[in-house]
């Protein structure tokens, strides 16, 4: 294999159910079916992607639920694998050192090996448990945007702001794509990309990836702040949004700053649309309605759920075996913060009826601006702020486990010296467990301090108790900015508040940052 250490990218060529040949595009044809895969690698260009590797091992996930590995080192230019041609075909690449240790490591979207045809895939390669800055920026700097993850393996960046802070938005920028493979973001109306529709800006909104591949958006402000009742879904095969229009305008209560989660619900595959801030007259109110999308029908079919407690600027999140419970958190309404928390089982909303020694119906600590994520079957809220100052004080939820039922405030047996309070942070399981934490912001009701350091917040299995360990930095001072998976588990993070000087207040970013966690 020839010096890995050396390119910007790594071309291989996979052939003949299947043969794989490295550095060149020649294919060798031999007798029988053929498939052809033409591999890319790419790598950030800040991190030598290679550093320590001794061997790539090749996994071939197939439709059938097999999987087909085979290790390469220095001295091999090609290799056979006798399968036939298939649909939905995931590679994962893995770097190895001296002790077969992964080091690296990048997984491609799903693709089709095709009978005498070659497939042309394309892998974002980076080595495990740091960030590192990618290549490509953003068109558009921007905070409070969501980043939807396609089918295509590329990410729909979508509304946010190109100024002023998350209590007072301005300079909205259109939709773009950024491609975390080629490391590259085309803008709108750029030939090269998928069209749009419109210059469709806002703030406040909410994009959720449907198991139709599609991205669901609903809700926000435009420029002149008001709300937007146009409600689309984005198609990566056609690259393009289409504006849904069947549905009752009266029934479908147009938002900002609200919730929303795809579920199983009934059988179907729905988007839960829950809370947030709308207008009555000449006023915004927050409000406890709910709705469910259909994602295959298009259409809502659920349009009157009542929440226990009306919220904006809450977490809804799904958890339990097949992620068919949704646990809303936190947030405010019209009188201040909201502390009890509800269920929605796809059909209601229902209070926690807490059970156990501690457990709690609601947040010891209210809260908003914090993170909520499902790690082993439990709920992690983590930071956040209550209006004034940021807090440390993780809490959990659990359901019918072996604390009980309810919310728990957690005990922290150990932590690290760089630890701190942090709203607005990003956030994700890990799939060794525990909770990675970045960046956000520290307030101590005077000041904003913005963050770029990192920890792993680790709960003990079977209780309450939890430590806090250090973990490589982010490296950039960052909050609120659009965070999404990407292929194999990797979080490609776009935009946000960075600092705009010594002296000045943040500015939105446009730099893309990429953790790959495994």
């Amino acid at each position: 294999m020839r010096r890995w250490t050396s390119s910007w990218y790594f071309l291989f060529v996979v052939q003949a159910a299947l043969s794989l040949a490295t550095c060149g595009t020649e294919v060798t044809r031999v007798p029988g079916a053929m498939c052809g895969l033409e591999l890319s690698l790419y790598t950030p260009p800040d991190q030598d992607a290679f550093a320590g590797v001794s061997s790539l091992r090749l996994s071939l996930f197939l439709p059938d639920g097999r999987t087909v590995e085979k290790s390469i080192d220095q001295s091999e230019s090609e290799f056979i694998v006798d399968e036939p041609p298939a649909e939905g075909v995931v590679l994962r690449v893995e770097g190895l050192d001296i002790d077969s240790q992964v080091v690296s490591s990048g997984q491609s979207v799903p693709f089709d090996l095709r009978q005498d045809e070659t497939a042309r895939v394309d892998v974002l390669f980076a080595r495990t448990g740091e960030f590192t800055q990618l290549l490509g920026k953003l068109n558009h700097a921007r905070f409070g945007h969501s980043a939807s993850f396609t089918t295509d393996g590329r990410v729909l960046i979508f509304g946010g702001a190109g100024s002023g802070d998350p209590d007072a938005p301005g300079d909205l920028p259109p939709p773009e794509l950024y491609d975390p493979r080629a490391q590259t973001s085309c803008g709108y109306g750029n030939y090269e990309c998928p069209m749009f529709t419109g210059a469709d800006r806002r703030f406040g909104h909410s994009a959720s990836e449907t198991p139709e591949g599609k991205v669901f958006v609903f809700g926000g402000r435009d420029e002149a702040k008001q709300l937007l009742d146009q409600v689309l879904i984005y198609e990566p095969g056609s690259g393009e949004f289409k504006q849904i229009t069947a549905f009752d305008p009266l029934k479908v209560l147009s938002r900002a700053h609200h919730a929303a989660v795809a579920l199983r619900a009934d059988d179907r595959d729905v988007v839960a649309i829950i809370g947030g801030e709308i207008d009555e007259g000449d006023q915004r109110v927050v409000t406890g309605n709910g709705m469910l999308f259909d994602t295959l029908l298009e259409t809502f079919v659920e349009t009157d759920l009542v929440m226990l407690h009306g919220r904006k600027l809450h977490t809804a999140t799904t958890f339990g075996a097949e992620q068919q419970l949704v646990l809303v958190v936190g947030g405010r309404d019209d009188d201040g913060l909201v502390g009890p928390a509800e269920l929605f089982n796809g059909i209601s909303f229902q209070a926690v009826n807490p059970l156990g020694q501690g457990a709690r119906a609601g947040l010891a600590a209210p809260r908003l601006h914090h993170v909520a994520v499902e790690v082993d079957d439990a709920v992690l809220i983590v930071g956040g702020d209550d209006g004034l100052m940021s807090l440390d004080a993780p809490e959990i939820f659990v359901l019918s486990s072996v604390l009980g039922t309810g919310l728990f405030p957690m005990s922290i047996g150990a932590s690290h010296a760089e630890h701190t309070s942090r709203s607005g942070p990003l956030a994700s399981a890990l799939p060794t467990g525990g909770l990675l934490l970045a960046g956000g912001e520290y307030l101590d009701g005077f000041e904003r301090r913005l963050l770029a350091s990192a920890e792993v917040l680790l709960p003990e299995s079977g209780t309450s108790s939890a430590t806090f360990s250090w973990a490589p930095p982010l490296g950039l001072k960052l909050s609120f900015a659009g965070v999404t998976r990407i292929s194999g588990g990797g979080l490609l993070v776009t935009g946000g508040l960075k600092p705009g000087g010594p002296q000045g207040p943040p500015v939105p970013s446009d730099e893309v940052w990429y953790y790959n966690p495994r």
